[in-house]
């Protein structure tokens, strides 16, 4: 019993000075210091490169040898038939009004138009909700610099991602 009592004490012991944290050793870091000046290009080495330059003269004669417009025009014509099918994009819209109020719903449409009028207002109804939007923007960023301009006259306005339809 005893031995297993000094060999556990033992045991504990070299696990706590195994664990113990090491001190740090002390290290010098030499300061880097090179005169690297005599790589910088001078003013008279710019001077002669300036000098030394071609001037491009623009021909208008000049004949295109390999002309790729037929084969531009065919792939440009796969493209616009392959997303021909397409009739939506993923954009967004800010939203000012949402609420089941037709009233207050033409009342911020009218509100849109006396302030902001390069912005043409939807009032759209999903029952029973009526929602005024302003703007179709593709991506959020110009969503969000209307959004601030409207942000001050509609506190409630948000910027919500939307379908955007082609007709």
């Amino acid at each position: 019993m005893r031995l297993t009592t000094q060999l556990s004490f033992l045991l504990l012991g070299l696990v706590i000075i195994a664990c113990a944290p090491s001190k740090p050793t002390a290290t010098t870091i030499a300061s880097y210091d090179e005169d690297l000046s005599y790589l910088r290009p001078s003013v008279e080495t710019l001077v002669e490169i300036e000098e030394n330059t071609e001037t491009v003269v623009d021909r208008q004669d000049v004949e295109p040898q390999y002309h790729i417009k037929s084969e531009l025009d065919s792939v440009l014509a796969a493209i616009r038939a392959s997303r021909s099918e397409i009739e939506f994009l993923n954009g967004f819209t800010v939203q000012l009004y949402s609420g089941n109020n037709r009233e207050e719903a033409n009342e911020t449409k009218t509100k849109v138009y006396e302030t902001f009028e390069e912005y043409e207002p939807e009032i759209s109804y999903i029952q029973p909700n009526f929602k005024v939007k302003i703007g179709r923007f593709f991506d959020r960023l110009e969503a969000n610099k209307v959004y601030t301009l409207v942000k001050e006259e509609f506190p409630k306005a948000i910027v919500i991602p939307e379908r955007i339809y082609f007709e």
